[in-house]
This record gives C-alpha cells, structure tokens and sequence, in this order.
C-alpha cells in the first residue's frame, strides 16, 4: 500500500498539538506554556511544523469531561481529515479517565491521526494500536486521584 502523498515529506505532515490545564491555579503557573514548548520542541525534533492555527489548547476546562471547546474542533478537524499527527504532553491531557482516553485515541487513529505523546518515552507514538495500555491506564488512574485529592 502506498503513503499518501502528503505524508511521505516530513515538511508536509499536517501536525498538530493539544494542551490543557483544568485550574485556574495551574493556568496562572504556566503549564500551558510549558506544555505548549516541550511538545514544539519535539516537533521541531521531528521536523514537523505546527501552524498557530493547529494549536488547540483548553485552558482551564476539566479532562473528566470529552466536551471542551479546542478538543471539539480538534476532533471536527481530524474527521475531516485535516491532521496527520497530534503531538500532546500526555495521556491525561486528552482526558483523565482511562475510558475517555481510550474513546479519543480510537477515534483519532481512526481518522488516519498519528499520536505522539511527549513525556511518554516507551513507544510514545501510536501510529497502529495503542502500546503499554497498562501503563496508560495507571497514569490515567494517578490522574484521577491526584485531581480527587486536591493537589491540582
């Protein structure tokens, strides 16, 4: 089977990236930034380009929920086949919850969308298949009980 066209030149890979903060607090500490220059960083690593307009950054919205206004248009983009990877911090930024997680990467990945998850060394792309679920379904559950306990 032969690559589509566009994504046999690196330069050419409609790249993407997602970030998110649910508390106000964090968002006053900048990990927005910081999420938004590790994941450039890795892009530029990557010799991928991502556009202003292909940033899509919740700040301040819960990942307990799938309904956030940058991951909707996100998920509009990518069913009309508008984005060819999708460069995120990690798993519990798409969602906290393990199920929701797995729910958007299906569909993502379904949409042709490679995954390429920053602070997740171990196979941290999934271009077919989702590699150490157990691993994400752990930071996933450390995620729910950190948000439970107060500490973000």
């Amino acid at each position: 089977m032969q690559p589509d066209s566009h994504m046999t030149d690196r330069s050419h890979v409609r790249a993407a990236l997602y970030a998110r903060v649910s508390s106000g607090k964090q968002a006053q500490a900048g990990t927005i930034a910081s999420q938004i220059a590790a994941i450039e960083q890795q892009a530029a690593t990557d010799e991928s380009v991502i556009e202003p307009e292909s940033h899509f950054i919740d700040d301040g919205f819960s990942g307990d929920t799938l309904v956030r206004p940058a991951l909707e248009r996100l998920r509009d983009l990518a069913s009309a086949g508008g984005i060819d990877r999708l460069y995120v911090l990690c798993p519990d930024r798409l969602a906290r919850s393990y199920a929701h997680q797995m729910v958007l990467v299906e569909e993502l990945q379904g949409h042709g969308v490679e995954l390429a998850f920053i602070n997740r060394k171990l196979g941290n792309r999934c271009a077919k298949g989702w590699k150490n679920r157990g691993f994400c379904r752990l930071q996933a559950s450390s995620a729910g009980i950190v948000r439970r306990s107060g500490a973000c």
